[in-house]
C-alpha cells in the first residue's frame, strides 16, 4: 500500500534544534520525515523497527523520538515501555497507521506526548515537537 505524505516546508528557530530518533518500518515515512527534519536543523537518527530504536536511544540519546506503533522485532508500545521502566524523560511521539482510539488511548496511556495518524502532514509533526520542545 503506497501512503503519500504531503510535504509542507517550514523552518524552525535555532533554538528548537535539537536530535530526534525517527522510527518506523516503513522507509519513505522514514526517508520524508528525516529530510523535512534535517531542514528545519535537527540532527536525525533513523530506526526501521524497535530494537534499532533501543539501541539509538542508548548511544545516542535523542531529545524527542518519533515512533510508529506497528514494526517487526519489537514493536513501538514494547519501546514505550522500555523507556518509561528506565524512567526516560525524552517525550515520545506516536506516528501511526493504526486507526483505532483504543490503541491512541493505549499510547497515551503509556506517556507519550502525542499522537499523529498516517498519513499525516508535516506540520503536524512541526506541532509537536514544538510542543515538545517548547
Amino acid at each position: 500500500m503506497c501512503r503519500v505524505v504531503k510535504i509542507d516546508r517550514i523552518t524552525l528557530g535555532a533554538s528548537m534544534a535539537g536530535r530526534i530518533l525517527v522510527c518506523d518500518d516503513e522507509r519513505f515515512v522514514r526517508w520524508a520525515l528525516a529530510e523535512h527534519l534535517r531542514d528545519a536543523g535537527y540532527s536525525v537518527f533513523e530506526a526501521s523497527n524497535g530494537l534499532e530504536a533501543m539501541n539509538i536511544i542508548e548511544k545516542s540519546h535523542p531529545d524527542a523520538i518519533l515512533l510508529d506503533l506497528i514494526m517487526p522485532k519489537m514493536d513501538g508500545f514494547s519501546v514505550i515501555r522500555k523507556l518509561k521502566e528506565q524512567a526516560s524523560n525524552t517525550p515520545i511521539l506516536v506516528i501511526s497507521g493504526v486507526g483505532q482510539s483504543s490503541a491512541n488511548a493505549m499510547a497515551l496511556d503509556l506517556g507519550v506526548l502525542g499522537f499523529v495518524r498516517k498519513p499525516f502532514r508535516l506540520n503536524e509533526i512541526d506541532n509537536l515537537l514544538h510542543h515538545a520542545f517548547g
